[in-house]
């Protein structure tokens, strides 16, 4: 589908002016029921000779999987039944059982339950509208019920009206703030976004030029609305001015307590505020990549959508390396910062048993393994190699790796590996294609910093000799110990899980092939403590153990220190304003 179209669609933006269906939906947190939504939804202005009617709440975040422990339906006007056999394709769907003289209207009512903060259906399905003690949180996606005709969205002006018996602030993507009540138009056919009502923790707003930007704070997590508030007005400009695409106004951005990471929508973002978090300038760099990470999904998730799942590596992966490289110029991380995380990235996808011995096109669609070896590779693995592939462009002289996204977007269709490719090729990256996305071969973030730049130096230190093998497909488990060695001797055994270690080096010592041997885990990323112990922690049986042991001391590693060399800031810069 064009994306100019798509905009459109999705915006309520309309060409022409044809007679659509009403939609309106109330939604009510009534005092004496905290723990529910109650929803009601209006339809009239369908055509009864357009097909079969029905109402539908998309599964996103997992739903079904409790059930009638979320989704509790009321009753439909005209009635309604669900499908006699469920599967992926049917749940949430009831169809109308619509009469001969029917009229085009039609309402649905229903209640969510809310799962609790904290509660074991809430760790393990976080999507969902959560209620919090003073506050509940939620998406349209898994709220709204979709109406469908010959099974595909209806054509229809959409409202949403909240209610919030206790007084309660209600907050969206769409409206902003309000007291008690909100009434908003929703945008197009199915844009997803935010729904916040209750207390409001802490709030701020400001504005660079005509970009302004909204900032809630829900729940027990350190305050960072501040911290969010400067990094959007910071980077999101800056995005309009390379992408040639405005983003939403004014933007809208929510932290909750309901679960960590981030959630980017057409309405705004979600981000993790939880109750162990300090306040938003203390939690470190990482906190302003997320940030522009889940703001760049506006362009590349939301406007530009992948064709299928074959290639999650280019939404996720690169994704995360343009955030990077976005934050790093205009000063929301600094340089040297870029430079460690693109190194954290390369060692943590290196570890596991995906990067390095399958290519970015055999997964196909199978990426999602749970945060297992394919995930880690479609992010920390794709975010390495894109910045791979962003060094040798600019070594060629060609614009960065923005310029894919920029060509994407000019191209208004969405991508596959087919598309993707062709950029490769249409760009000088034949050869690196063959390499490192259909082969295994991708440059090591050090040639890459080398290449865009940063100067190295090495000295020779110490390596720290414990006699543990992790397991291949999960470096937290321990595979085998060495019987004679510093582990053995402490009581680690075989099977247990590592969950912790100091200290640790900020950058890890290269290991000479020669001097790893068949115990190679911890040999350079340990940093020698003046007390001559080191701790590792480690889980057996149910049991969190603490470990301290002396490991022996090895000579031959080398400690690599990378300096940004005078090219450094100009890989920041976008070639085209030079």
């Amino acid at each position: 589908m064009n994306l100019i179209f798509q905009y459109l669609l999705f915006t309520g933006i309309s060409c022409w002016q044809a007679p659509r269906a009403e939609v309106e939906y109330q939604l009510w947190q009534r005092a004496e029921r905290p723990q529910e939504w109650e929803i009601r939804v209006s339809v009239r202005g369908l055509d009864p000779q357009a097909g079969p009617v029905a109402f539908r709440l998309q599964d996103w975040g997992g739903w079904s999987e409790v059930d009638s422990l979320y989704l509790e339906r009321v009753a439909s006007e005209p009635p309604s039944e669900p499908p006699r056999e469920a599967n992926s394709e049917t749940v949430g769907l009831w169809t109308l059982q619509i009469p001969e003289d029917w009229d085009g209207r039609a309402s649905f009512h229903y209640r969510l339950h809310l799962p609790k903060l904290d509660s074991k259906v809430q760790r393990r399905l976080g999507l969902l509208p959560t209620r919090a003690p003073d506050y509940a949180f939620g998406f349209r996606w898994n709220t709204l019920v979709e109406v469908l005709q010959r099974g595909e969205p209806i054509p229809a002006r959409r409202t949403l009206e909240i209610h919030a018996d206790n007084g309660s602030e209600i907050v969206t993507g769409w409206g902003g703030r309000s007291r008690k009540k909100q009434r908003v138009e929703l945008a197009g056919d199915g844009g997803n976004g935010p729904i916040a009502i209750g207390r409001i923790a802490a709030q701020a707003s400001g504005r660079r030029g005509d970009f302004k930007v909204e900032v809630f704070q829900f729940g027990q997590g350190g305050n960072a609305v501040d911290t969010v508030l400067q990094c959007l007005l910071a980077v999101g400009p800056e995005l309009e001015r390379i992408y040639g695409i405005r983003l939403p106004r004014p933007y809208r951005a929510f932290l909750t307590d309901t679960q960590g990471g981030g959630m980017g929508s057409r309405a705004g973002l979600r981000l993790g505020a939880q109750r162990q978090d300090p306040p938003g300038e203390e939690r470190g760099f990482w906190f302003r990549q997320l940030i522009v990470h889940e703001l760049l999904h506006h362009y590349n998730g939301i406007l530009l959508r992948e064709i299928n799942q074959d290639s999650l590596w280019f939404k996720e992966g690169f994704t995360d390396y343009l955030a990077l490289w976005h934050a790093t110029a205009v000063g929301q991380v600094p340089r040297s910062w870029f430079a460690e995380r693109i190194q954290e990235l390369d060692a943590f996808a290196r570890q596991r048993s995906a990067f390095g011995r399958v290519s970015f096109l055999e997964p196909g669609g199978s990426w999602r393994d749970g945060d297992g070896p394919l995930e880690t590779m479609a992010y920390s693995g794709a975010a390495v190699m894109a910045f791979a592939a962003d060094a040798e462009l600019r070594s060629q002289g060609k614009p960065g790796l923005v310029q894919i996204l920029r060509d994407l977007l000019a191209a208004e269709e969405n991508y596959g590996i087919e598309q993707l490719q062709s950029w490769f090729e249409q760009n000088g990256l034949q050869a690196f294609w063959k390499q490192a996305v259909a082969g295994t071969e991708v440059p090591s973030a050090k040639q890459s910093l080398l290449k865009a730049g940063w100067t190295q130096e090495g000295q020779e230190v110490s390596l720290t000799y414990f006699g543990i093998a992790v397991d291949l497909e999960d470096s937290r488990r321990i595979a085998a110990v060495d019987p004679n060695g510093p582990a053995a001797k402490a009581g680690i055994q075989a099977g247990d899980w590592i969950t912790g270690y100091y200290p640790a080096r900020r950058t890890a010592a290269e290991v000479p092939a020669k001097l790893e041997g068949d115990y190679p885990w911890g040999l350079g990323a340990f940093l020698p403590s003046e007390s001559g112990q080191t701790y590792v922690g480690v889980h057996r049986e149910g049991q969190d153990l603490q470990v301290f042991l002396d490991p022996v001391l090895r000579p031959g590693g080398i400690l690599v220190s990378l300096e940004e060399g005078p090219e450094a800031e100009r890989f920041f810069q976008f070639a085209a304003d030079s």
